[in-house]
């Protein structure tokens, strides 16, 4: 119970995040429910195959793993929403216009010159 409260949570902060960027929030919460899972799954492989027990008791190894390979999951979609570029009106608009009327291709002088042979 504690897990879904928790990825409901971080649903509402990545969703925000896409908004923030102009995108749509829908995927990135997706992304972050299946990597959540996803390296819960994998964790959960990794500590049974690590722990010495018998099968069928319960492994403290395995349920430690897993919450570490949710948590990288998560942190895996929040470096992915964080690294996104905005879209919207402002986002072509950084550095120097690529041409503007009246204004050459490349400003003579600007050139280096020719290698000699």
């Amino acid at each position: 119970m504690l897990e879904i409260l928790l990825l409901i949570w971080l649903g509402r902060k990545i969703a925000a995040m896409a908004r923030e960027k102009g995108r749509g929030p829908t995927g990135y919460v997706f992304m972050l429910v299946g990597l959540w899972v996803g390296g819960e799954i994998c964790g959960m492989i990794v500590g049974s195959m690590l722990s010495p027990g018998r099968p069928g008791d319960f492994n403290g190894m395995a349920y430690i793993f897993a919450l570490i390979g949710a948590a990288a999951g998560a942190t895996a979609t929040f470096l992915i929403v964080k690294s996104l570029s905005p879209l919207g009106a402002m986002s072509g608009a950084r550095g120097f216009p690529m041409s503007a009327p009246g204004m050459p291709y490349q400003p003579p002088g600007t050139m280096p010159p020719p290698p000699r042979t």
